[in-house]
């Protein structure tokens, strides 16, 4: 079994858990500690996280940018699973899959003021 897809699994539910407010996830930068409303369907990707702390519909960013990662993760385990790729596209998707959950989410929480 590929390790970055149980890695993907675990992100996943750390977020999932951490979302719902079951685990904290400590976090100094007040960036990462902003909730921003995210779309419905995305909001369901994410598991649909309902907490007493706060109201539907919201998540923190540092959870989306987990949750998002831990997908892109998942969906590049199965690439590799499925397809034999080259060492130098393994090093750049596993490096995309890491960076760019978190550009998305950077990006869209500056703008969703």
């Amino acid at each position: 079994m590929n390790d970055y897809l149980v890695l993907g699994i675990v992100f996943w539910t750390i977020g999932y858990l951490a979302a719902r407010d079951i685990i904290t996830i400590k976090e100094l930068d007040p960036y990462w500690q902003r909730f921003i409303i995210v779309p419905r369907w995305l909001y369901y990707i994410c598991g649909a996280p309902k907490s007493p702390f706060r109201p539907a519909g919201l998540i923190m960013a540092r959870i989306l940018g987990a949750q998002l990662t831990a997908i892109a993760l998942v969906l590049f385990s199965l690439i590799c699973l499925n397809w034999q790729i080259s060492p130098g596209w393994f090093i750049f998707g596993l490096f995309a899959s890491g960076l760019i959950p978190y550009l998305l989410v950077y990006f869209y929480s500056n703008t969703a003021r």
